[in-house]
């Protein structure tokens, strides 16, 4: 779906109240006991104040008792529909709480829905920031419409009803009330949809910049250079910087709402001078009774505060259904992400679920990652990355991809993974379009270890198998451990395996230490068990002889995988049954390493100035 796509204001009203309906519909009961509370208790006393007067002009007043039993009469239904509002509006509050966290949910499912290169996208990241305007705030967006409609309808009734009692006495007066009520609504919402689209949509990208600096100065992994290379005031002023220009956004809105406001008061002043004319008139001719005079006041008040209400009820939920209209389009942007199930019907060796996959790996089936002719650039950018790359991965066998830094590894690594797609050409798997296979499936046969390790605020059991204690095998989760070197850690915390990690969450949180990391990412890849495994470079923050020992006691476990190599270092390869060297975004030569060796070229040449590294390895060995 296009991000510019028009949703209308019923549109949004109608996507919120379905929700409702499917998930509250109590709440639909509750507008109704709201409506009729605020009708009843703002004409109770105006009607009684007429019966009252009349009662007293008739009785000269010697008709007290009558008088107090409507006054109590009155007190007792205005208390009673008081509690009814009250009640009604606070379980509004409680009731809408779920569903604007089920709003949230679908806005998270949508983030890790979304093709990974769309979340690099500027322009993807402004409609998702411009989203949570809908969901972040109890008041606002989905809230808002869902609390804000039974106001709405309480206030439009209690003006209708004004109007209706008024057209009974004079048409004209009621005509030019509707007509200076509805100047307002337009006055007052043409200013809401320049403030939305004028302010507050141009400042999603100044808000962007305002949150990253913000939060990578919360963040401990930056809190070290900040203090060391002493840019606190370098980032404060960066900050400052965009603050000045949200005020300076800001103060543009609130200057012309303020003349929008001294418009409004004007057609209000003239509304009032008309109805108070009127009724003058109407006591001067003894059209009226004193009576009705009252009772006529207590309708153009109610008249009055009621559209007031209803005016700015109005224009927040026009501003909500504006919220939830950028939420529509971020959840259905790009709806066909996801891809098919197609490929699993056309190939029956490829099962859906994760056991059919074990189970199929343990008979031996072999996966095979194939490109054909691909190339791939950045949307906007003319040069190519990667230009025509041959390369296969064949199944339960070592391939390595090695070159320079930049030379387009880990985009073909991205690629791959599926998290990029070719600009031209085509990636298969055995034989298929990876595109073909439904995005969750085809995630659940590659277990990747990167460069860079991404711990959770979690327990260490929960940061490998990423399901809930008691749902994740603890033996299997020791297993592995013990495989990649961290028993005496593990077995070290009085916790184990149940010891949480970050203090973001929890006060005995650990941090792990840079190799830490990169052992608990080949445990997870290990306890994942996928068919194929890519390691991107996950050891090239240790020396090139920790590098191969690291490489060599964790490849013995990975023997029936087809794995993936990414290293611009080579202790990787000489293990390998094949080798692809990228330079300038092209495969330059591709072999086995004696092969390569033999050819004497590229990797050759790389191989030898490395060469020293690798032979004192063999020399400690």
């Amino acid at each position: 779906m296009d991000s510019k796509i028009h949703i209308s204001l019923g549109n949004s009203i109608n996507y919120v109240l379905r929700s409702v309906w499917n998930s509250q519909k109590i709440i639909f009961l509750l507008f109704v006991l709201q409506v009729l509370s605020f009708g009843i208790i703002d004409y109770v006393w105006v009607f009684t104040g007429k019966y009252i007067i009349t009662y007293l002009q008739i009785t000269d007043g010697r008709s007290t008792k009558l008088i107090v039993g409507n006054i109590i009469c009155a007190s007792v239904i205005e208390l009673i529909f008081a509690i009814i509002r009250e009640v009604s509006e606070k379980q509004i509050d409680v009731k809408t709480i779920p569903i604007r966290f089920s709003y949230i949910i679908k806005n998270m499912e949508k983030t890790f829905s979304m093709k990974y290169e769309l979340l690099e996208n500027p322009n993807v990241l402004d409609l998702r920031r411009k989203s949570f305007k809908a969901i972040e705030n109890p008041e606002d967006g989905i809230s808002g419409i869902v609390k804000g409609i039974g106001k709405i309808c309480s206030y439009l009734i209690v003006f209708i009803i004004a109007v209706i009692l008024v057209i009974k006495k004079n048409f004209m007066i009621a005509i030019i009330m509707i007509f200076t009520s509805c100047v307002r609504v337009v006055a007052w919402n043409n200013m809401a949809k320049y403030e939305k689209k004028e302010v507050y949509d141009k400042l999603v990208k100044i808000n962007r910049k305002s949150y990253y600096f913000d939060s990578i100065i919360r963040r401990y992994e930056y809190a070290k250079d900040i203090r060391l290379y002493n840019i606190k005031n370098f980032l404060l002023e960066k900050q400052k910087e965009i603050h000045k220009r949200i005020i300076e956004k800001i103060g543009l809105v609130v200057g012309k709402w303020g003349k929008v406001w001294i418009f409004d008061c004007l057609i209000t002043f003239i509304q009032q001078i008309i109805i108070y004319v009127w009724l003058i008139l109407m006591i001067i001719d003894k059209k009226v009774e004193i009576a009705d005079f009252v009772l006529y006041l207590g309708i153009i008040l109610n008249f009055i505060s009621s559209f007031d209400m209803f005016l700015n009820k109005l224009v927040k939920l026009i501003n909500d259904s504006r919220y939830v209209a950028d939420y529509q389009k971020f959840v259905g942007y790009d709806e066909e992400s996801e891809g098919n199930k197609q490929g699993e019907e056309l190939y029956g060796e490829l099962l859906k679920t994760e056991t059919d996959i074990k189970k199929k790996c343990d008979e031996n089936v072999k996966y095979c990652i194939e490109f054909r002719h691909v190339f791939f650039r950045y949307p906007k950018q003319e040069e190519y990355i990667l230009k025509d790359i041959n390369i296969k991965f064949e199944g339960k066998k070592r391939t390595a991809i090695v070159g320079h830094n930049g030379a387009g590894k880990s985009t073909i690594i991205k690629l791959l993974c599926r998290l990029y797609s070719p600009t031209k050409g085509e990636i298969l798997l055995n034989g298929i379009n990876i595109n073909t296979f439904s995005i969750d499936y085809y995630y659940s046969i590659i277990a990747p270890v990167f460069q860079e390790t991404q711990c959770f605020a979690m327990d260490i059991g929960e940061n490998i198998a990423f399901c809930e204690y008691p749902e994740y095998d603890k033996s299997k989760i020791m297993d592995c451990m013990i495989k990649v070197g961290m028993k005496d850690k593990v077995t070290s915390l009085s916790k184990g395996i149940r010891t949480p990690l970050l203090k973001s969450i929890e006060k005995t949180g650990i941090d792990l230490s840079g190799g830490e990391k990169q052992k608990l990412a080949f445990a997870r890849a290990l306890y994942k068990n996928s068919p194929i495994v890519v390691l991107d470079e996950p050891t090239s923050a240790l020396d090139p002889i920790a590098e191969e020992k690291s490489y060599r006691g964790i490849d013995k476990y990975f023997q029936e995988k087809t794995m993936v190599y990414i290293s611009h270092r080579l202790s990787s390869t000489r293990f390998c049954h094949n080798i692809y060297v990228i330079e300038e975004g092209k495969v330059v030569e591709s072999g086995t390493h004696n092969e390569l060796m033999k050819l004497d070229k590229k990797y050759a040449k790389l191989y030898k100035l490395q060469s020293k590294y690798y032979e004192e390895c063999n020399d400690v060995r």
